[in-house]
């Protein structure tokens, strides 16, 4: 028997696994913008200014190797096939074509607090379906089931007074779920499964507010100033696993394969509005930031190869961003000094303006002086008595 290098024997060629690796990777793109702009309405008579800016960041980390080699595992994958074939078509004989669906929903809301300005609900339970079909086409199953628990908590109020009024709402959640999925169906090619599940958490904090004073007239013109505002918070969690069997015939398949991940996200905002007569300003603003993993990999072979691999990935973000809005109502202001100008013209309060208003302005204005000369001479009579007194005459 003639050995490997030995005279007359043909060397034997033993393939090598091709390996790709996709060195580690990381990228950050950064974005920012500005605005700004005025505008007067010559119709409205309103002037108006908005200025706005965001800046983000974005980091992202990748990381990959595969690992292939040539194979041929079709004999065992015709095998499967041809046993799944077989199985197709003794459920075609018989005739069988049924489906069997089944579910639950054990969701339940309870009243845990409740008065005139406040309450305090819960939600928990699980909830589930799924159905199988059998026929002459194969066999099919898919189903979910979920859990879920969730805490809100709502609150409000209201205050009025002679300087004015002003009211507020508040709503905080708190919640939790699970699920679980899968799919499997096998049919005269082979068999396909995949399941899914994943969970998360995450909790929001809302609240609104509204003040006003009671109006003034000026003019004519009514004003008041008045105040709103509205604050929102949210963070949130979840992680999420993913995988996939097949095993196929044509084409012969035999694979795994599987992804993971997991994130993390907040975010706050805020936004006000407030006037004062013909004067309002609103502004908002934002900043948020997430992060996320995941993972994937694959074994099994496909296409000829027999394929080993993964990779690895992350990222990065934050955000910020806000806007102002500047509103002036020339208009109102025109009109108010317009009033006021007619209200102290008007002297002999008339609703008119004529001469005779001239000899009612002079007339309070002499009386006003009279008044003035008495005070003065009040005062002065008063602080020599004191010095009088002080000094025993």
């Amino acid at each position: 028997m003639a050995r490997i290098g030995d005279s007359g024997s043909k060397p034997v060629s033993i393939p090598k696994p091709k390996v790709t690796v996709h060195k580690p990777k990381t990228t950050t793109k950064t974005a920012s913008t500005k605005k700004s702009e005025s505008n007067w309405d010559a119709g409205s008579k309103k002037w108006t200014a908005h200025a706005e800016g965001s800046y983000k960041k974005d980091t992202k980390y990748s990381s990959s190797k595969m690992t292939t080699k040539d194979a041929d595992i079709s004999k065992y994958t015709d095998k499967f096939g041809k046993g799944a074939d077989l199985l197709t078509k003794g459920l075609k004989a018989l005739g069988i074509d049924k489906t069997f669906e089944g579910g639950f929903d054990n969701i339940k809301k309870d009243t845990l607090y409740k008065s005139d300005n406040a309450s305090v609900t819960a939600k928990h339970g699980t909830t589930g379906n799924g159905s199988v079909t059998i026929n002459g086409d194969g066999i099919k199953a898919e189903g979910k089931v979920g859990a879920e628990a969730s805490v809100t908590a709502n609150a409000h109020g209201e205050v009025e007074g002679k300087y004015g009024k002003a009211n507020y709402t508040a709503t905080a959640t708190a919640e939790a779920h699970a699920t679980a999925e899968g799919t499997a169906t096998l049919n005269s090619n082979g068999l396909v499964a995949t399941a899914k599940v994943g969970a998360g958490a995450s909790v929001s904090v809302q609240a609104t507010g509204h003040a006003e004073t009671p109006a003034i007239t000026i003019g004519g013109q009514e004003f008041k100033a008045q105040a709103d505002g509205k604050l929102k918070a949210t963070a949130e969690v979840k992680a999420e696993a993913s995988g996939t069997a097949t095993i196929t015939r044509s084409p012969p398949t035999l694979m795994l394969e599987g992804k993971a991940g997991a994130s993390a996200v907040a975010k706050a905002e805020a936004e006000a509005t407030i006037s004062a007569g013909p004067f309002s300003v609103h502004a908002s603003g934002y900043a948020s930031a997430g992060a996320e993993a995941t993972a994937s990999g694959v074994i099994g072979y496909q296409d000829g190869k027999l394929k080993i691999g993964g990779s690895l990935g992350a990222a990065l973000g934050v955000g910020l961003g806000g806007k102002v809005d500047i509103e002036v109502d020339v208009g109102a202001i025109e009109k108010a000094a317009v009033g006021v100008a007619k209200d102290l013209a008007d002297q002999n309060h008339d609703g008119k303006i004529g001469l005779d208003d001239v000899a009612a302005g002079a007339k309070n204005i002499a009386s006003g002086a009279a008044h003035a000369a008495e005070s003065v001479a009040s005062g002065v009579g008063n602080a020599a008595k004191s010095v009088a007194h002080f000094f025993g005459w």
